[in-house]
């Protein structure tokens, strides 16, 4: 086995500016985290077709959270959509369909 091998690991790329910004820190914890996971899944082509699945967030999320943030599946008013971070593209129930996402790039440059 070589020395150097090679790790094929994915980053997520956060600026500085975003991180300083009074839209980032006017966001709850539970925000925070639900766009950084939502986030994670952007590979740079697939904005607008980002899935986020409620059973596959179920023991990190409380339901109830998750439809604060991200809004219900009749409405999609959450608190990310109307405070302008995402865009919902797609509609999905709580456990059998995925709802689909997209970044607005607003606050945070997407590429």
């Amino acid at each position: 086995m070589s020395r150097w091998k090679k790790s094929w690991r994915r980053f997520l790329k956060m600026d500085r500016e975003v991180l300083k910004s009074a839209q980032w820190k006017s966001l709850s914890p539970v925000e925070k985290s639900i766009y950084i996971d939502i986030k994670a899944e952007y590979n740079g082509g697939n904005n607008g077709d980002i899935p986020f699945h409620y059973s596959e967030h179920k023991g990190e999320y409380h339901p109830k959270d998750i439809a604060k943030v991200l809004g219900g599946p009749k409405t999609g008013e959450g608190s990310l959509i109307t405070k302008g971070w995402l865009e919902k593209t797609m509609f999905g129930g709580r456990y059998r369909y995925k709802c689909f996402y997209k970044l607005t790039g607003k606050f945070d440059n997407i590429k």
